[in-house]
């Protein structure tokens, strides 16, 4: 791509995944530090955690910095209580903009995600075990107690049935016209939970980075995926479901930028978001994907997404598709335009 694509102002790229903390292992960004850097290069981002609700930190950084960059989530782990309506109602009330208003709106005030089990899925514990520590992580080994001891954050039954508490919060999702993000299940349970989130009037979902090797979907299976979402809502466009293609996925699992491209022009950028799944502060890969014993230094969002661009012109992913991608696709997932 020519140089002036990498002014990232002018590309209004909307990232809807890094991860910020305060969070066991080290994280590169807090949300006030996250929001100034996203403002400094005209984006947007949904921060994520995996032990904490991110709506409250987002508002009071919008309200710090008088700029709308970041956007709230909650991952239903053990942290908060697992997979439960409650945790879903308390992050919505974290959308509020002044605390002092017992009576302000904050049903959709904001585009808010709730992510299925991460860490806590069972099929993340069985990949890992509950003792994984990764050396590039950063090597807190309170990181470790966690997932030690826990049992999975189930979604389906043993006949592959959607739990009643799933369905539950799928349908208040569906009532505040949140976005449903899939996370670490594994395929049989993301199908499940997609087919439900549509019975249940589920409008906006990701298909969070389905070639992670824990969820590991082919790029034949996320076509099925997407055709199987079409057939569920006759098509009809307010009804979204995009597939998740993360910039880390390189620098973590190694994924070529060339699958990327061959799964983007099978499938077609209209089913697909860019994120950068930033906010380490090591990675176990270099930015070429290649392994490093104990690691690199993870790069900033803003410069995840330099790479992203750059990696994947020359994987010959043109610059209109890139912008549908970075941009337009996830805007209208979140409902900001």
């Amino acid at each position: 791509m020519a140089s002036e694509q990498f002014n990232l102002s002018k590309l209004n790229i909307v990232d809807v995944h890094v991860h910020v903390g305060p969070e066991f292992g080290s994280r590169a960004h807090d949300a006030l530090s996250l929001a100034q850097e996203l403002a400094s290069a005209s984006m947007k981002a949904v921060m994520k955690n995996h032990f904490i609700s991110t709506t409250g930190l987002a508002s009071l950084a919008r309200n710090i910095t008088g700029q709308t960059s970041v956007f709230g989530s909650v991952v239903l782990n053990h942290g908060v209580g697992g997979v439960n309506v409650q945790a879903v109602r308390a992050t919505l009330s974290g959308n509020k903009d002044e605390v002092r208003n017992a009576h302000e709106e904050v049903r959709g005030k904001e585009p808010t995600v709730v992510w299925m089990p991460t860490f806590h899925s069972k099929l993340h514990l069985e990949t890992f075990g509950h003792d994984y520590l990764p050396e590039w992580v950063g090597g807190d080994t309170r990181f470790t107690s966690t997932s030690a001891d826990v049992s999975p954050c189930e979604v389906v039954d043993e006949s592959g049935n959607v739990l009643e508490e799933v369905q539950q919060v799928l349908e208040l999702i569906a009532s505040h016209d949140l976005v449903l993000a899939t996370s670490h299940l594994s395929k049989d349970e993301i199908t499940a939970v997609v087919r439900a989130a549509v019975a249940h009037g589920v409008r906006r979902i990701i298909i969070t980075h389905p070639f992670f090797k824990v969820t590991d979907m082919s790029i034949q299976e996320q076509q099925t995926l997407v055709d199987l979402h079409r057939q569920l809502t006759g098509g009809e466009p307010e009804h979204q479901l995009y597939l998740e293609y993360t910039y880390t996925g390189k620098t973590i699992d190694g994924i070529s930028f060339e699958l990327y491209a061959e799964a983007i022009n099978l499938i077609g950028p209209e089913h697909v978001i860019l994120s950068s799944d930033a906010g380490q502060t090591r990675w176990p890969r270099d930015t070429q994907g290649q392994p490093l014993e104990g690691g690199v230094q993870a790069l900033s969002v803003t410069e995840c997404w330099k790479l992203f661009i750059q990696d994947l012109a020359q994987a010959g992913i043109s610059e209109k598709a890139v912008v549908e991608m970075a941009s337009t696709n996830p805007s209208r997932l979140l409902g900001i335009i």
